[in-house]
């Protein structure tokens, strides 16, 4: 079986708008991560609030925090991926570098 052809076209990026592009999406991706802990930590200091007037009790905090605790988990897996993401663009920006300097020099 052979490999599947792209066909071409005229408004396709350049490699250095790729480059970007995949930059940006790391960004986004980290920005959205950023809310869903800022969300977390809203949530928890209204649980802590709600507790201190009475209204809720000891469980509902534990509750609270074992949901915080997952997100949190699921979070710092998304960071390594995040990570491993960015580390596979910085070495597809060099070996382009890389290339580039050799066919210039």
């Amino acid at each position: 079986m052979s490999m599947p052809q792209i066909p071409p076209g005229i408004h396709r990026p350049n490699i250095d708008e790729t480059i970007i592009d995949l930059l940006e999406s790391v960004a986004l991706e980290e920005m959205a991560l950023a809310n869903i802990l800022n969300a977390e930590g809203e949530k928890l200091q209204e649980v802590l609030k709600r507790y201190s007037k009475n209204e809720l009790c000891f469980s509902h905090i534990n509750d609270a925090c074992y949901s915080t605790e997952k997100m949190v988990n699921t979070i710092i897996m998304k960071e390594w991926l995040l990570l491993n993401k960015l580390n596979t663009i910085l070495d597809i920006n060099s070996m382009i570098k890389d290339n580039n300097s050799n066919k210039n020099g």
